[in-house]
């Protein structure tokens, strides 16, 4: 089962098609307060999905243009402004099953100028650093309901998905990655 999340009815209503749904049903793209409740299956794409962004990332755009392509108008979590509760980053740390370093961005100064790439540092260190400093934190991650990836190279984020592509999509350096028949066109990079 997955969830259907609720939200209080001051939020933005979604703009799909679940608008007509009664109050109980309803969700949002708003990045208000969301409550989950276990119901019967997913809504119609609108919203169900999180992706903690950077926009200056062309992995990070490309992989919201795909979920946007879908269907879907994710919550999006700009990462390079406010890193994620511990807690919460913890838990997506967890559920996607990687060691903490890798999720470091070993090519921004502050890795070598905080002494990160030692192998004595521990996981509490790695993870104190980049909630201090959340553009250490490799991006895009992106929470669905059918789990939780760094999304690397962008095309990953299509495993995540639960709706189809609704048109062609090439990322924006022109490498196709839907074709017209709404298939991947590459599939070698996500094996």
């Amino acid at each position: 089962m997955y969830r259907i999340w609720r939200v209080h009815r001051s939020s933005v209503p979604c703009p799909g098609p679940c608008g007509g749904l009664p109050d109980h049903l309803r969700h949002t793209a708003s990045l208000g307060a969301w409550r989950p409740s276990y119901g019967l299956s997913l809504l119609h794409g609108c919203a169900l999905i999180t992706i903690f962004h950077d926009p200056e990332s062309a992995t990070s755009r490309d992989a919201l243009a795909l979920i946007r392509n879908s269907g879907a108008e994710p919550r999006i979590v700009l990462l390079r402004q406010a890193a994620p509760p511990r807690d919460r980053f913890v838990d997506l740390i967890r559920r996607m099953d990687l060691p903490v370093r890798n999720l470091l961005r070993i090519e921004h100064p502050l890795y070598e100028a905080l002494g990160l790439g030692d192998s004595d540092c521990s996981d509490n260190s790695l993870l104190d650093a980049m909630l201090r400093h959340p553009e250490l934190i490799a991006c895009p991650i992106v929470e669905t309901p059918l789990g939780v990836r760094l999304v690397r190279p962008a095309e990953v984020v299509l495993n995540l998905l639960p709706n189809a592509q609704a048109a062609p999509f090439a990322k924006e350096n022109g490498q196709p990655v839907i074709d017209d028949q709404g298939r991947r066109v590459d599939r070698s990079s996500l094996e």
